[in-house]
């Protein structure tokens, strides 16, 4: 009978499953996850082999009792041998650096998930899930209790051979992960990463404070829903359309901080010291400034303190700043009770200092856009769909912006330039998808953006520039307005209402996720390379501005050519000597 005793008297079996089945194939799935059906199938799986050797173990102890677990070793081994065999055959080039970064995601994935159901409820799913297992042995300890040990035994010997035939094929669920991780790796490896020549100082004082919201489309940035958005950009110049080159907020924080693009590989936030550049703190840290990073969620959720810390930030906090008693939701504290926690400790530390680069993140509106309870003033009382739902969760995030410019302007002493925008757009089921992980869209990429000059600076009040930049456009552009110089891929002549003479009119969108994908944006025209697929889509922004109409281009064609016949130009030379295609 499968019952509790026995299966501490069996405790090998369970230990052995989980070591050497379940645990590899969590890491798997945290490197190629491929949806909530896949994972859920797979459990099943898992938990359906974990049974069969149970009722094995069972079987073995009436018959063979001396030899049960010899055999169960040799079924295990010989399980474990072609699982580890399929991975060192597809992943041989780089194994380690690998399984290093999925230890590190493995590490994130963990802070994450109390992050977002924190500790009380990450115990109540563990005791259901104990639950749940006890009530499967009890279930098959019935179905099981009458039947002879020859008929179990007869139904064990087939799943075995089952088991031995899908294992062989490469049709077992196990192994298959690999070769869907492979699959999605061998694609990443076409990775034309492009790290740009950050060879810039300056010897200005001038402050700059950049506040990244979170998930903000540049479709829903407008009076009704984002008021206090708009009324700070009366103050400066406001970019509706700004490109995120990439998805999630920290491959967007590598596009702003290290103007680097292309990446499609893990984030570098998990392995900085691959950075073949010099990031924007490190740039002014050399040239005497105090750098400065503040972050709403909790820093290791993908590395980020340590990230932060490798590119050149001096000072990291995140609680430290907070009160006890500070509301705290699943994906970071209260927008405006963190504002007023920031310039606390930037009046009480940094008051009428100059030469300050100061980094503010916030995310508690973040995914899935649940409603605050301690908020009752939304767009949509009671939304009605997944975009109404999103709508009010920006809105709230947007309120608190009210806070903090009231905080900024007491703290600011006229010498600071403020940045406030999106990290990344979030898909709102334009074009039937709300997973800024699937889709290669206007939906997925534009967020947006409103730059305020310091006092006596020359740039525009109450500006709109309708012109498209993007995220590794900023570090150009800071030095530009910090040396009152124009340099190559800068938008700072826009802040003055001038045409900027040095700009590539070209954008690189890069998803790295499912529809794998680098987008070019040469506005209008926006030429899609499907990396999976080998072909080029194409879409007129200025005709079909909802990307309802796509047009393949062409087909059969490498990802070198795409980038040499379409990219942009400020990569052509890079990607003229790069190797791009997978051996």
């Amino acid at each position: 009978m499968i019952t509790l005793e026995f299966l501490k008297k069996n405790y090998l079996i369970t230990i052995f499953f989980f070591i050497f089945i379940f645990i590899p194939f969590v890491i798997l799935e945290l490197y190629a996850y491929t949806g909530i059906l896949s994972l859920i199938t797979r459990l099943l799986c898992f938990t359906a082999l974990f049974l069969l050797c149970i009722l094995l173990a069972r079987y073995l102890e009436h018959k063979h009792p001396a030899i049960k677990i010899v055999l169960f070793f040799i079924f295990f081994v010989y399980y474990i041998l072609t699982y580890v065999f399929a991975y060192y055959l597809l992943f041989a080039r780089t194994p380690f650096k690998i399984l290093i970064n999925i230890e590190i995601g493995l590490t994130s994935l963990a802070h994450g998930i109390v992050g977002i159901l924190n500790y009380i409820n990450c115990t109540l799913i563990i005791l259901a899930v104990v639950a749940l297992f006890l009530f499967t042995g009890y279930f098959f300890k019935k179905i099981t209790n009458n039947l002879p040990v020859s008929v179990n035994g007869k139904v064990i010997g087939i799943f075995v051979v089952i088991t031995a035939i899908l294992l062989i094929t490469g049709n077992d669920l196990v192994v298959s992960s690999v070769i869907t991780a492979y699959n999605d790796y061998e694609l990443a490896q076409n990775n034309p990463v492009f790290f740009p020549d950050n060879n810039f100082s300056t010897t200005s004082n001038q402050n700059i404070i950049i506040l990244q919201l979170e998930s903000l489309n540049s479709k829903v940035v407008n009076e009704e829903y984002t008021p206090e958005f708009m009324n700070i950009a009366k103050d400066g110049v406001w970019y509706p359309v700004y490109y995120g080159n990439s998805i999630r907020t920290n491959r967007a924080q590598t596009n702003i901080l290290c103007g680097i693009n292309g990446h499609l590989q893990t984030p570098f936030s998990h392995h900085p010291q691959d950075i073949n550049t010099t990031c924007l703190p490190q740039l002014l840290k050399n040239s005497g400034y105090k750098t400065l990073f503040f972050r709403s969620d909790v820093l290791e959720f993908t590395n980020t303190g340590n990230f932060m810390s490798e590119i050149g930030f001096e000072e990291i906090h995140h609680d430290d700043i907070m009160e006890e008693d500070s509301i705290k939701y699943p994906w970071g504290y209260d927008d405006i009770q963190f504002y007023q926690g920031v310039f606390k400790y930037l009046n009480k530390n940094y008051k009428d200092a100059n030469n300050l680069f100061i980094y503010i993140e916030v995310s508690s509106h973040h995914y899935p856009f649940d409603k605050k309870e301690e908020y009752d003033n939304f767009v949509f009382p009671e939304p009605q769909s997944f975009k109404e739902k999103y709508i009010n969760s920006v809105y709230v995030q947007d309120l608190a912006i009210k806070t903090f410019y009231k905080e900024f302007k007491k703290y600011d002493n006229g010498n600071t330039h403020l940045i406030v925008q999106g990290d990344h757009s979030w898909p709102i089921g334009i074009n039937d998808t709300i997973n800024n992980e699937k889709g290669f869209y206007e939906d997925n990429f534009a967020t947006s953006m409103v730059f305020i000059g310091a006092k006596n600076s020359k740039f525009l009040k109450n500006g709109i520039v309708t012109q498209r930049f993007s995220e590794v456009d900023f570090i150009p552009t800071v030095f530009s307005i910090l040396n009152n110089t124009e340099y190559s891929y800068s938008f700072s002549n826009t802040l003055k209402g001038l045409e900027p003479t040095k700009y590539d009119n070209c954008q690189m969108l890069v998803q790295p996720h499912m529809n794998m994908s680098l987008s070019v944006v040469k506005y209008p025209q926006k030429y899609v390379y499907r990396i999976d697929l080998e072909e080029i889509n194409y879409f007129d922004l200025e005709k079909d501005p909802l990307e309802q109409n796509l047009v393949v281009l062409k087909k059969k064609v490498t990802l070198k050519d795409f980038l040499l016949e379409y990219g942009c130009d400020r990569y052509k030379d890079y990607y003229s000597n790069m190797d791009l295609e997978v051996e």
